[in-house]
């Protein structure tokens, strides 16, 4: 089998697991449970903004994010079953799996990863302060790095979550909050 660059680098990548136990430990916790930390953190900032007096925009970037991600989880299940891509160990067995996902079905696009970018997008679009814009980057490359890492996706599968993330966040924002 000829393998593309995104399967060249995801065993390359994959190839440490198991070498480092902590660093095992970390990736784990930035492939599984960051995503959460994200969240909160995006809740804290809405939260500020509604106690700030300015609750219109608050609402303004969370229903934003929500459209967003409804749009993008939709076409990312469309994907998945018309141009199916399988996760990594269902095309090499012998791989290091840290973590066990819900199906082997569907690997492109990255869920998780159109999930993170979402948060990155609103961030940027709606003027948060850089400290923040670059905490959420760190944490979204985190997650993709993560996700491979672990061995449940490939980095085409991020790119292609990171891609499909931005262009409904851009498009919903375009759309619904000019």
């Amino acid at each position: 089998m000829k393998l593309s660059w995104s399967h060249k680098l995801f065993l390359k990548i994959n190839r440490k697991t198991g070498a480092h136990p902590k660093l095992d430990r970390v990736m784990q916790f930035c492939a599984h449970w960051l995503i959460f930390a994200i969240a909160g953190v995006m809740l804290i900032w809405l939260i500020r903004l509604s106690a700030t007096g300015r609750g219109d925009l608050a609402w303004l970037i969370f229903k934003t994010g929500l459209i967003a991600w409804v749009l993008s989880m939709a076409l990312s299940y469309a994907i998945g079953y018309l141009w199916p891509h399988r996760r990594p160990v269902r095309e090499f067995p012998s791989i290091r799996e840290l973590l066990s996902p819900m199906n082997t079905w569907k690997a492109f696009p990255s869920d998780h990863t159109i999930t993170v970018t979402i948060p990155i997008v609103l961030a940027v679009q709606f003027f948060a302060p850089v400290w923040f814009v670059a905490v959420l980057v760190i944490a979204g490359l985190m997650v993709g790095i993560g996700r491979i890492y672990v061995g449940v996706h490939y980095p085409r599968d991020i790119i292609g979550g990171a891609v499909i993330g931005a262009l409904f966040t851009i498009l919903v924002f375009s759309q619904y909050a000019l």
